[in-house]
C-alpha cells in the first residue's frame, strides 16, 4: 500500500516546484511543464522505494503510473477549481457572451478564448472601443492570476489592412 499522507506531501510538492500552475522559473523554460514534473516523479518514486527496501518493505513499493495518476488527479483539481472561478467572475461582470473556456486534457492550463470579431473590424489594425471594455473586465479576472503563467496570444484575419493603416501590411501587425 501507498503512505497517502506521504502521496499528499509529495503532490503538493510537484505543484509547486514544477510550476504546474504557478509563475516559476522551471515553467519559463521548460515549456511543457508536466515533462519536468515527469522527471520528478521518477525520482520521487526511485527513492521511496529505495527507502522502504532498506526497512524490509518491499511489498509496498510504488511505481511511476501510480504517482504519475495521484498528479494528474490534483491538476484536475486544480484546473477544474480556476474554470469554475473564472466562469463564476466572467458571469458576474456579463463576459459569458464574449469569452469561451476550456481546459486542456493534461489540466495544465484553463484557456480563456475571445469570441467571434469582438475586438477589430475585419481588415482593421484598430481595436474597437467597446473591446477596451471587455478588456477591462477580462483585466479584472486576470489580475486574481497575477501570480501564474498568463500567455496571451491572437492573429489577424485573412482580409489585408487598408492602405491608411498605419501598418505596411498584416505582417506588421
Amino acid at each position: 500500500t501507498v503512505d497517502e499522507t506521504k502521496y499528499k506531501e509529495f503532490v503538493e510538492s510537484m505543484s509547486s516546484s514544477i510550476g504546474i500552475y504557478n509563475n516559476t522559473e522551471a515553467g519559463k523554460k521548460e515549456g511543457r511543464l508536466i515533462n519536468t514534473g515527469i522527471n520528478v516523479i521518477k525520482q520521487y518514486t526511485n527513492q521511496v522505494n529505495e527507502e522502504r527496501k532498506k526497512q524490509g518493505k518491499t511489498n509496498e513499493s510504488i511505481d511511476e503510473s501510480e504517482a504519475m495518476e495521484v498528479l494528474m488527479e490534483e491538476n484536475k483539481k486544480a484546473s477544474q477549481e480556476i474554470y469554475d472561478n473564472v466562469s463564476e467572475m466572467a458571469d458576474k461582470k456579463n463576459l459569458s457572451k464574449y469569452i469561451e473556456l476550456s481546459m486542456d486534457p493534461n489540466y495544465q492550463y484553463v484557456q480563456i478564448s475571445l469570441r467571434g470579431s469582438i475586438l477589430f473590424d475585419s481588415g482593421k489594425a484598430d481595436i474597437k472601443p467597446e473591446a477596451l471594455k471587455i478588456f477591462d473586465k477580462l483585466g479584472d479576472i486576470l489580475q486574481v492570476y497575477k501570480d501564474y503563467n498568463i500567455e496571451i496570444e491572437g492573429h489577424t484575419d485573412n482580409v489585408p489592412v487598408k492602405s491608411n493603416s498605419v501598418y505596411k501590411d498584416n505582417n506588421w501587425l
